[in-house]
């Protein structure tokens, strides 16, 4: 395969600010914001294009001027993220020129972006995302000014949002989801951008077209099972390697789960120069199964130790970086992170949504909703019961916790499928692009990333399927039996982290081990042992003690408006002796209280 260096994937822009007819104050708010949360990466760089009394601000891996471009009537073309080469500004001009109307237009290529479009004279704006909407974009209109920006903490700022503006759905949805599901935020007046969608701000106001590149279908409802498995492997390998042939060597942060170790065989088959990594403890699954994975495809493979301080080190970058967007989890990949660019400076290969189109939480969603029932307020389950947050708040939220599951309903109505295709969709467009988006984020900041399994040909497959080949995404690992047999032998996955293909060796060894106490079981039994989590909360919360919680137990009175502070102050207090589940919770009110009482 011809490997060649792609320069749109080596600079690229990660985010931007769009704003008109701010006012001074607004301004000086906005830079102040931005200038923040942009002094955690150094090695991003930011510039500034003012057309009409729009002002745009975008930052990203130098040089930037490959991600911008003046069209030929004078219009500005902005690009976000890092689609599939080959990208030609000509092809996208051209595209917007054949097309009747901006709502007509669809972006050329695959991958993760958000494309914008400024007329000559500020006056209108467009963009379009990709069908996930996995780079967030929040906006807000203030009378005549507007601003839309990936970073919630730079709208939240530029408005001088306070807490008597708090959308009390948007809190409940944090606390039960851990985001604030639809297009709700915390704030009432601020939203995000729809999924798949055309978005313009005209001087008539603010609209919004569904695209719907990617949607569900019965195409496949009658294929034969063969049929399924091979157009699965084509259609996942193609992908992969569309990906894969942009440069020719990557960071891989492989997990030993079903998605890394597809994209690693695939590349590796390829003759990719992987340079292959996992975090956490050395006796975790996670670890033991990456590394076999690693050695059986040759690839160069390293482990890194999260710290302990995680929390006690992040928690301030952290809210500068997601604001009020999502709960506080994902600290721990900081370190590991900053430790990638000190090792692989090479841009980063990511299985995100992989799991999600291959039907991995299908089952578990059959059994928290069901059809011609009412919608739970929560996606995938929550760690508060209704109860609990019933409780907590001081403020009547029964009618907050019916708007939670009114969006999620509308949601789903708003999708054209099966039952369980519907399911599908609010997993995808709920928690991937809400909460798990929060990974190649991360990741993009750092060193730049890939996501193949952002396709559209995969995605809109994967939605074609019958139900009963996707629950315990039983094509995937059928596709894994037949293509690559040596790789399902290695354990993790199937359910209680088995081999998806027992082969004799692999079932002579479990009868063994599980007549061995699980001390006893190592060497070669090891994998059937009690394992370790890659990250042990437990003692990271023990080491960072009350540093753990970003705001001091002194200003929780700031709270008391809100919330019954003797329960908030019971949790912190469980928290900073290493409990997990009273910190878990914790964590969801994080984004609440940094919008009321000063962090430390």
């Amino acid at each position: 395969m011809n490997l060649r260096k792609n320069k749109m994937l080596d600079s690229h822009l990660v985010g931007f600010v769009v704003s008109k007819a701010l006012d001074p104050a607004q301004i000086a708010r906005r830079d102040k914001s931005l200038q923040q949360t942009l002094s955690h990466f150094p090695w991003l760089t930011n510039q500034k294009l003012e057309i009409g009394d729009t002002e745009i601000i975008f930052w990203g891996h130098p040089p930037l001027e490959n991600c911008i471009h003046r069209t030929q009537n004078g219009d500005w073309l902005v690009l976000i993220g890092q689609p599939i080469d080959p990208i030609s500004w000509t092809k996208i001009e051209n595209a917007l020129t054949e097309a009747t109307s901006p709502q007509d237009f669809d972006f050329p290529f695959d991958g993760r972006f958000v494309l914008l479009l400024i007329r000559f004279n500020g006056k209108h704006w467009f963009v379009w995302n990709d069908w996930l909407g996995s780079i967030l974009v929040f906006h807000t209109q203030m009378g005549s000014a507007s601003i839309a920006s990936t970073l919630e903490s730079v709208v939240v700022d530029t408005v001088d949002y306070r807490s008597d503006r708090f959308c009390l759905p948007g809190i409940v949805s944090l606390l039960l989801n851990f985001v604030c599901v639809g297009n709700l935020t915390l704030f009432e007046g601020m939203t995000t951008l729809r999924a798949d969608c055309m978005a313009a701000w005209t001087p008539q106001g603010f609209s919004l077209t569904q695209k719907n590149t990617v949607k569900p279908s019965d195409e496949r409802w009658h294929e034969g099972w063969d049929e399924l498995i091979d157009e699965m492997y084509e259609l996942s390998r193609q992908a992969i390697l569309e990906v894969v042939k942009t440069q020719s060597s990557w960071t891989l942060p492989l997990s030993g789960g079903l998605d890394s170790r597809l994209i690693a065989a695939v590349g590796a088959e390829a003759g990719v120069d992987y340079q292959s990594f996992t975090y956490g403890n050395a006796h975790s699954r996670d670890v033991m199964f990456a590394r076999q994975v690693a050695e059986y495809l040759n690839i160069p493979w390293s482990r890194f130790e999260i710290p302990n301080d995680f929390l006690a080190q992040h928690n301030l970058m952290w809210a500068d970086w997601f604001g009020s967007s999502r709960d506080f989890h994902g600290l721990y990949q900081i370190d590991f992170l900053e430790y990638l660019r000190t090792t692989s400076l090479n841009s980063v290969l990511l299985g995100y949504v992989g799991d999600a189109l291959a039907g991995a939480h299908l089952q578990s969603m059959s059994k928290l909703h069901k059809e011609n029932h009412p919608i739970a307020p929560y996606i995938t389950g929550s760690i508060w019961s209704l109860n609990e947050i019933r409780t907590l708040f001081k403020k009547p939220i029964d009618e907050a916790i019916q708007q939670v599951s009114t969006t999620l309903e509308r949601e789903m109505k708003s999708i054209d499928g099966s039952w369980f295709q519907s399911l599908m969709m609010l997993d995808l467009r709920q928690r991937q692009r809400l909460y798990i988006s929060y990974q190649p984020i991360m990741y993009d900041y750092y060193l730049g990333v890939s996501t193949p399994f952002l396709n559209r040909a995969y995605a809109n497959f994967c939605l074609s399927l019958p139900r009963t080949v996707l629950e315990d995404r039983r094509l995937l690992k059928e596709m894994y039996r037949r293509y690559y047999p040596n790789l399902a032998s290695i354990s993790g996955g199937c359910a209680k982290n088995e081999a998806m293909r027992m082969t004799d060796r692999y079932v002579m060894k479990r009868i063994i081990a599980r007549k061995l106490p699980s001390k006893l079981r190592l060497g070669l039994f090891q994998e059937f042992a009690d394992a370790p989590s890659a990250v042990n909360l437990g003692k990271v919360l023990k080491n960072s003690g009350d540093k753990s919680v970003p705001f001091s137990l002194k200003a929780l009175h700031l709270l008391d408006s809100w919330f019954d502070c003797e329960k908030l102050r019971h949790l912190c207090k469980q928290s900073t002796t290493g409990q997990q589940a009273p910190y878990k919770k914790l964590s969801t009110l994080f984004p609440i209280a940094m919008r009321i009482a000063p962090f430390k």
